[in-house]
């Protein structure tokens, strides 16, 4: 039971890494998209 415990709790936590990891992307595309729009 505990053991079945820890593994939800690593994988709810791996879901929020790879969640973060997402929006970081996200954000450094537009960042990204935002800095060629003021170059050209």
């Amino acid at each position: 039971m505990g053991l079945r415990l820890l593994f939800k709790d690593v994988e709810e936590y791996v879901y929020i890494i790879f969640d973060i990891r997402k929006y970081d992307s996200t954000i450094m595309f537009v960042v990204q998209l935002n800095y060629t729009k003021v170059f050209y």
